[in-house]
C-alpha cells in the first residue's frame, strides 16, 4: 500500500511528542487497514512527513530510530511490514 498518509495535515516524525502520536495512531489504523485488506507491505513515503527541520543529523538519527522502531512494533502486531522509501537528501534535509 501506498499514499498511507495523504490527506492529512501536520503529522511529522520529527515533531513534537503530541505529534508523533498523532502520527502513530494514524498509521496503527492504517496498519490494521492494510492487513484487513491482505496487504503485506506498506510504503511510507512521505517527504513532508519527514521534513526535519533545525535538527542536527545525530538528533534526526536518534529521532528517527525511536519512531520507527514503534511503527515496526505496531506493523509486526498487526502483520504487516513497513517499508520506508528513500528520499533525495535536498528533500529530507532542509536546513
Amino acid at each position: 500500500m501506498q499514499a498511507l498518509l495523504f490527506g492529512t495535515t501536520g503529522l511529522n516524525v520529527f515533531g513534537a511528542d503530541a505529534v508523533q502520536q498523532a502520527l502513530l495512531d494514524h498509521m496503527s489504523h492504517v496498519c490494521r487497514i492494510g492487513a484487513g485488506l491482505g496487504a503485506t507491505r506498506l510504503v511510507f513515503g512521505s517527504p513532508r512527513n519527514r521534513d526535519r527541520s533545525g535538527l542536527s543529523d545525530a538528533e534526526a538519527l536518534e529521532q528517527g530510530i525511536v519512531f520507527f522502531r514503534r511503527l515496526g512494533d505496531v506493523a509486526a502486531s498487526e502483520g504487516v511490514i513497513v517499508c520506508r522509501s528513500r528520499i533525495r537528501p535536498t528533500t529530507a534535509r532542509t536546513s
